[in-house]
């Protein structure tokens, strides 16, 4: 009977862990989840009932787990790579300061030894692993509602600084309890001290919770000033062409009143050649001029094309007016920083190209930006961190971009084709 509870503890223990990683950071699919899970466990069963119960294989049994559980998440589970470290070993983290706090207080109101509470088959056994696997059940369900609540970003740094405190605090606590087995301090100063340990990996949980939030903000706060910034060209652009064309109005007048009077006096050939030099002086014939029927977005793509044109990038732009429910100021924030972002990806290109489709296709909205590039640049830089001096203030086009796409439940794709780089993005979107 004694052996079979243990073997139901380790099983709880398992299916716990199992239920933690899942949760913690989702699956990357959802295809035979319940496949992958069942593998999972059977491997934490056979570790944790056979292995860890032979004498002098625990730190093996341990180093296997944190293997089964690094691999299990590299495998099937999402997340950055720190984030699936903080996975591998937060279950062991968490359960020894559990065991240790439950061991010391039950010798501190009994007179049983640590041996005696933790040998299988004592009488207060039960008791001791029903209090931990609960313990260890909530601990770990309080863990994945904070994160679901609040999915906030850490820097690699603040990640490496939390993963180090937690492991240098389980050292510690460790360390404390083999002090403990043959040291002359009372069971009670070794059990506030281990309170105390727990009550510091809470504090240092919720100062980097804060600290998640504050880069949020700051974030947020970086690419609502891009998108401000995008406003602001947009304004400016507007305004640029609206002066070009009260120029353009004010001096055609003058052109036709001269035009007229060559043609009353019948100087026919005069008065073409006339107009012939007015149209290459004050109408660009080269210019090309996109009509979309939104002149927000009329604006902002004239105005990239007029860059284009002066940088010498040959561009190819379709696009769709249907936006349906998506905003056009959101739209041409969109628009602006794709093609500020092609625009400087083409420098160094022996033929700058830029593409540009919008194209509508029922209930979603498909954006193609491709620019020619000169080398690859997911090669060299996958994640596409700005290379500019300032990275405070660079940087936030291509989250600008993700963010709008996120706003209308889209995606964002960037993959490079041969001598382009392109970014594929889908809006979901009602009429």
């Amino acid at each position: 009977m004694n052996y079979i509870i243990e073997i139901l503890a380790s099983v709880t223990e398992c299916c716990i862990v199992v239920r933690f990683c899942n949760q913690f950071l989702g699956f990357r699919n959802d295809r035979v989840t319940f496949l992958k899970s069942l593998a999972f466990f059977i491997l934490l069963a056979a570790d944790n009932i056979f292995l860890s119960q032979l004498s002098g294989f625990e730190i093996l049994s341990l180093v296997i787990l944190l293997t089964l559980i690094f691999l299990y998440s590299m495998l099937f589970l999402k997340g950055r790579l720190y984030q699936k470290l903080l996975t591998a070993v937060t279950p062991t983290i968490i359960m020894l300061p559990i065991n240790m706090i439950t061991v010391n207080a039950f010798k501190a109101f009994s007179d049983c030894s640590a041996e005696e509470l933790t040998a299988p088959g004592g009488d207060l056994r039960f008791s001791i692993l029903f209090i931990t696997k609960s313990a260890f059940f909530l601990v770990c369900e309080a863990l994945v509602k904070v994160r679901r609540k609040n999915r906030y970003l850490l820097s690699g740094f603040q990640w490496i600084i939390q993963l180090s405190c937690f492991f240098v605090s389980s050292v510690i606590a460790v360390s404390l309890w083999s002090i403990s087995r043959t040291s002359g301090y009372s069971e009670n100063q070794f059990l506030l001290i281990y309170i105390m340990i727990a009550v510091l990996n809470i504090l240092l949980y919720a100062l980097l919770g804060k600290m998640e939030r504050d880069s949020v903000i700051n974030e947020e706060n970086r690419i609502t000033q891009v998108n401000l910034a995008a406003q602001e060209q947009l304004v400016s652009s507007v305004q640029e062409q609206f002066t070009k064309i009260q120029t353009l109005r004010h001096d055609m007048k003058h052109c036709l009143t001269t035009t007229a009077e060559l043609l009353e006096s019948g100087k026919i050939d005069s008065a073409k050649s006339y107009i012939e030099s007015i149209l290459k002086q004050k109408i660009d014939t080269s210019a090309g001029v996109i009509a979309t029927g939104s002149p927000v977005i009329d604006a902002v793509v004239n105005s990239k094309l007029s860059e284009c044109e002066k940088n010498k990038i040959s561009t190819k732009f379709r696009i769709d007016t249907m936006l349906g429910s998506i905003n056009e100021i959101d739209m041409s924030i969109l628009i602006s920083n794709l093609l500020d972002n092609a625009i400087e990806g083409c420098d160094g290109a022996d033929t700058p190209m830029i593409e540009l489709t919008i194209s509508r296709q029922k209930s979603f909205l498909y954006i193609i930006a491709k620019n020619t590039v000169s080398t690859s640049v997911l090669s060299a830089n996958p994640n596409l961190v700005t290379n500019k001096d300032n990275r405070s203030l660079h940087g936030f086009g291509i989250k600008s971009i993700r963010e709008l796409s996120r706003k209308y439940n889209g995606t964002v794709d960037f993959k490079e084709s041969e001598r382009f780089f392109i970014v594929e993005i889908c809006l979901s979107i009602t009429d």
